[in-house]
């Protein structure tokens, strides 16, 4: 079982500008129904498998909300082990976007290579820590005290992706790094786009969890999922949101607006703040059987930062079985009809249209696929 689905942007240009910006969706927000009376523990091994793109970060969420719903509390090493599973998934996200998404906009090959040597021991992880497969487990899985030494793979993503320190300021880094991502940040420079798609959209705030909660309770037409508000405003999520107010964003938002760069610099900035929260995790790690009894009732919520975004399982159990489910993912923030990306193409100018939206949504990075198509009025 898959979810996928797609995302089309919608240009028309008249006199040299984009006149019109129209974002169509075909996502499935009801597939998750097809979780649904099944009992919780298959439910959780259902939904790794069910998105091709941040599985693990759905689990996550999907196992927080069922312990939720259950009033099961895993212990510390635990949520530790799991934190670093999700880490290492938004690793590897942002390694990939960076290695195989942004390259062929310098007319460069993409980065294979470099990428196996990362994903390989990303993906050992799992098995590292949780040997027997079981860490989405309500309550926990299996879980061995021999943490894997992160030490190498930390300092090959930081030599592939960022290749040196970017304290002198992120110009100077983009002309001395050669790595695809400074590469790109100078073409950015370069041609004067690091304001282009400038938006107005504020990054997604801190949610109250008892009146979100009420909000998808209340959606029974999905209309809330398919293009949410909060307050009455849109927002955008992801990395930049993230990463609002660190230094280095704060200075890009300052000199250039919310656009292009610094949608780039701040997923850059996230993996070094990622890079760092991993290997402190593993010091928190410790031998763990887990367990939990999966027999009771109750709703619950999960909330989880995932690569592209805040991602929200909401789920209810009745005597084990999952008898109503619902998810709210980050790609309906970022790719709303009236959010970050259709605000900041309105009214840019017509030259090189096509490939300079195609730069701006993989900046935002939706989590399927996105089809540009430009059209005169």
């Amino acid at each position: 079982m898959e979810i996928e689905g797609g995302i089309t942007l919608g240009l028309t240009l008249k006199a040299d500008r984009v006149a019109t910006t129209e974002i169509t969706s075909k996502r499935p927000l009801g597939a998750s129904s097809a979780l649904e009376g099944r009992p919780v523990n298959e439910v959780l091994r259902l939904l790794p498998n069910m998105f091709s793109i941040c599985g693990t970060a759905q689990a996550h969420a999907g196992i927080e909300a069922i312990e939720a719903a259950l009033d099961l509390h895993p212990a510390d090493p635990q949520r530790a082990a799991r934190r670093l599973l999700l880490l290492a998934e938004t690793t590897g996200e942002h390694c990939w976007r960076s290695l195989m998404d942004w390259p062929p906009f310098l007319g460069e090959e993409t980065g294979v290579a470099a990428l196996a040597a990362i994903k390989r021991p990303l993906g050992q992880i799992t098995k590292a820590l949780f040997p027997d497969g079981d860490w989405n487990r309500p309550g926990g899985g299996r879980l061995v005290s021999g943490a894997p030494d992160l030490g190498p793979l930390v300092r090959n993503i930081r030599d592939t992706l960022l290749g040196t320190a970017w304290e002198t300021g992120v110009e100077a880094w983009a002309e001395a790094a050669r790595t695809p991502p400074a590469r790109l940040a100078r073409h950015i420079l370069d041609q004067s786009l690091a304001g282009f798609g400038t938006t107005c959209v504020k990054p997604l705030p801190r949610l109250d969890r008892s009146e979100l909660n009420l909000r998808i309770v209340a959606d029974e037409d999905r209309a809330f999922a398919a293009a949410p508000r909060w307050q009455g405003e849109v927002f955008h999520t992801g990395p930049l949101a993230r990463q609002w107010k660190t230094p280095i964003v704060a200075g890009i938002r300052e000199r250039f607006g919310v656009g292009l760069l610094a949608f780039v610099i701040a997923r850059l900035v996230e993996l070094e703040a990622v890079l760092a929260e991993m290997e402190l995790l593993i010091s928190r790690l410790a031998a763990d059987t887990g367990g939990g009894d999966t027999t009771g009732s109750g709703s619950g919520l999960g909330v989880v930062e995932a690569a592209r975004g805040r991602l929200v399982h909401r789920v209810e159990v009745a005597d084990g079985t999952v008898s109503r489910y619902r998810i709210l993912a980050p790609t309906e923030w970022n790719f709303h009809p009236e959010g970050a990306l259709v605000q900041g193409l309105q009214g840019a100018p017509a030259e090189d249209i096509e490939t300079r939206a195609r730069l701006l949504v993989a900046a935002l990075d939706p989590c399927v696929t996105c089809r540009v198509e430009v059209a005169h009025a």
